[in-house]
């Protein structure tokens, strides 16, 4: 599917959380300790009927993060948030570690990254970019902001893409967490099966696996 992340594939061990401080400091700060790497710790919420594949704290291959590229011509409505269809800026640098099942229908991918440059939660996307439109030669889509969770200490961000081309369609759901020089990001996406209707998201599901996934890499 165009709008798929590229597969997750490898298995990594769960990385422990280490305290900050010396032994019988307070433990209290204003933004907790991020590891990472335990992200991997939701591979047990699956059950038996999803395809589970984890990877630890690797680079970021720019590759699986890069926006799709659609040819020159392609419009935007409104202009201005072209730039805020995508939920990373190019060329970004820094570590991610990933989740993904697949099963009942669904691909559930869950990112926590850790940035080279802080990438922080812009109010424009909401208060300008609610609704934006694309078109093309060939290929015509759209990118709504949608209710995402409610997440002590963090900002959140949904988004929901859908876009048409001439061979096909597809639909993705982008969940994002805010955490300072951190970010944990779930996606979500239908996996046709040929002859049958296409199955929906299980949006709740997407979004608590965001929930999960922060609670997971704090410490």
């Amino acid at each position: 599917m165009l709008l798929a992340l590229a597969s997750v594939v490898s298995v990594a061990l769960i990385g422990g959380c280490t305290a900050k401080g010396a032994i019988g400091a307070s433990t209290t700060s204003a933004s907790p300790k991020i590891e990472i790497g335990n992200i991997v710790s939701l591979k047990a919420s699956f059950g038996p009927d999803f395809t589970v594949r984890t990877i630890g704290q690797t680079a970021i291959d720019p590759k699986l993060l890069s926006p799709i590229q659609f040819q020159q011509g392609t419009t935007w409505q409104p202009a201005d948030c072209a730039k805020y269809a995508w939920t990373l800026p190019a060329g970004l640098k820094g570590n991610i570690a990933t989740v993904s099942a697949e099963g009942e229908g669904n691909r559930f991918i869950a990112m926590a990254i850790e940035t080279s440059e802080s990438v922080r939660y812009d109010p424009a996307v909401v208060d300008e970019c609610r609704h934006v439109s694309f078109s093309g030669a060939d290929v015509h889509g759209v990118v709504d902001v949608i209710d995402s969770p409610h997440i002590g200490g963090a900002q959140t961000l949904g988004k929901h893409r859908q876009l048409q081309t001439a061979v096909g369609s597809g639909e993705l759901y982008t969940y994002v967490a805010y955490l300072d020089d951190y970010m944990v990001v779930v996606t979500a996406n239908p996996l046709p099966v040929p002859n049958q209707p296409v199955p929906p998201v299980n949006v709740p599901r997407a979004q608590q696996l965001l929930t999960d996934a922060v609670a997971a890499v704090r410490c």
